[in-house]
């Protein structure tokens, strides 16, 4: 927009703010991250997400806990 903001497509049903350079959107249930340019870091999958925050965000897939890079890179954590 005018203030310089970046503007997604009606194309998510839910988006969240830019954090980190990444921001979070849900598709058709699932949930991914998209870049400042609106592209997709990667295919809808993740089940819950949390912001980028140092370069991580926490996902869940089928009650599986870990954390995503901004590159869309993940490493499974086990669960405590």
């Amino acid at each position: 927009d005018a203030n310089g903001a970046r503007k997604i497509g009606p194309q998510f049903d839910t988006a969240r703010a830019f954090v980190d350079g990444r921001a979070a959107v849900e598709v058709d249930g699932y949930w991914t991250f998209v870049r400042p340019d609106g592209s997709l870091l990667r295919a809808p999958e993740f089940d819950e997400v949390a912001d980028f925050a140092g370069g991580l965000a926490a996902v869940v897939v089928d009650g599986k806990t870990g954390y995503i890079d901004r590159e869309g890179a993940t490493v499974w954590l086990p669960r405590d």
